[in-house]
């Protein structure tokens, strides 16, 4: 029986210390019938150079080399040079267990899956990893099921496996038939997987999730989501409404992604407190973030949220900055003088 190919697309920008270890765990995966599209998007740090490197030790890698226009635009060029029956994506600091494909192209022939999805590890600086990802057994979905899963993404309820949905690609294998939309520019939307993952799944005929840990996502303190960015919480304003657009075209039901707008609020004030934002432009930032106007159209079942999650939405819903400012300043200093 032929095993059917697939395309693992790599973006690289800028990841000279970790891009080796990433294509090390690629061309020795253990099942062969792969192509390696790797697109560099304009690197200035060596990374460039990598690629060449690796390109001329293997001839399964497809190399493009491009102006930097984001990570979604990378993916998409390489979506347009693959040619596989299965597409894969990982991420270029990151690397993976030499049996993830073969596992995957396993789970999705034996499922007829348009999309498997797996756990994960978070692997830190020093060398230690932590398993993540709730799946404890093999479960498929069909029919309505992967429409619950496209709103689980959005919004975090997740009745059908019972744990938070995981947004990122790379934990996926894709039926190239089952892409049916581009990446949109991370630019733009603040998170490019989430609009691009929750169309496939609206449209797929069937889902499968393995138990397997196969990832290694590698937590960077100096990465860029570890800092705080205002715009972030207004180009997740604009995700929401491209996303309740989504739902609406295709299901032809109404649709709101508050949660996740909810969820931006909270790592919104989560980063003024914990990353590189002066203390003097917090009384301005929260009252900015408490008068958007989006908070107007925003209804949200508050037994589903924590507790910190609910008192924060309530200062939100009562337009009260002053007291939202208190709360996260106790919290967050309390939080600081705990022992690590």
């Amino acid at each position: 029986m032929s095993k059917p190919k697939v395309s693992i697309i790599v973006p690289v920008y800028n990841v000279a210390p970790y891009f080796d270890q990433c294509m090390d765990s690629l061309v020795n995966q253990t099942y062969e019938n792969i192509e390696i599209v790797v697109v560099d998007d304009g690197s200035t740090d060596g990374s460039a150079e990598k690629c060449d490197q690796w390109k001329a030790r293997d001839s399964r890698i497809v190399l493009i080399h491009k102006q930097n226009q984001g990570l979604g635009e990378a993916r998409n060029t390489g979506l347009e040079h693959a040619s596989g029956e299965y597409v894969g994506y990982v991420d270029s600091d990151d690397y993976v267990d030499r049996d993830f494909y073969r596992r995957m192209v396993e789970a999705a022939v034996a499922n007829d899956a348009d999309v498997v999805q797996c756990n994960y590890y978070k692997a830190f600086n020093d060398g230690t990893v932590k398993k993540m990802g709730d799946f404890t057994a093999v479960r498929n979905f069909s029919g309505e099921e992967c429409v619950e899963l496209a709103d689980a993404l959005v919004n975090g309820h997740n009745r059908l496996t019972k744990g938070l949905l995981h947004a990122a690609v790379w934990v996926c294998l894709f039926r190239r038939q089952a892409i049916n939309t581009r990446y949109l520019s991370e630019r733009l939307v603040g998170s490019e997987d989430i609009p691009f993952k929750a169309s496939i799944f609206l449209n797929c005929r069937r889902i499968t999730f393995i138990p397997d840990h196969l990832c290694y996502y590698r937590y960077n303190d100096s990465s860029l989501t570890r800092r705080f960015r205002y715009d972030l919480f207004t180009r997740y304003v604009t995700l929401t409404a491209h996303l309740n657009e989504l739902f609406l075209r295709i299901t032809g039901r109404p649709h709101q992604a508050d949660f996740l707008i909810l969820y931006m609020g909270v790592n919104t004030i989560r980063g003024m407190y914990l990353y590189n934002c002066d203390p003097a432009d917090r009384p301005a930032l929260i009252r900015r973030l408490v008068n958007e106007p989006v908070w107007d159209t925003v209804r949200i079942q508050t037994e589903s949220l924590g507790r910190g999650e609910k008192l924060i939405y309530r200062c939100i819903r009562k337009k009260q900055p002053e007291l939202l400012r208190f709360v996260s300043t106790l919290y967050y200093t309390i939080r600081k003088l705990r022992p690590s």
